[in-house]
């Protein structure tokens, strides 16, 4: 998946309409999936952006996406 263009004004909304479009209500999301789906697509584009990426689950269709941008050197 290629990155997206955060520079561009309509990426970014397409971004979040895309993001918009996954139905991710309380009592429905762990039982259709979308939890799972939006968690697979935020996923795919955090890597996409050099971020790195974990999912955990400590509830069953509940995942928590967990991106880590790492740094350099502190300059403190």
């Amino acid at each position: 998946m290629a990155a997206i263009d955060f520079t561009s004004p309509r990426a970014c909304v397409d971004f979040f309409k895309t993001l918009l479009r996954f139905r991710t209500v309380s009592a429905e999301g762990p039982r259709t999936g979308a939890y799972s789906a939006c968690v697979a697509w935020l996923d795919a584009q955090c890597r996409a952006i050099g971020l790195e990426t974990r999912v955990v689950a400590p509830v069953e269709g509940k995942p928590i996406l967990v991106a880590t941008w790492t740094g350099g050197a502190s300059q403190c």
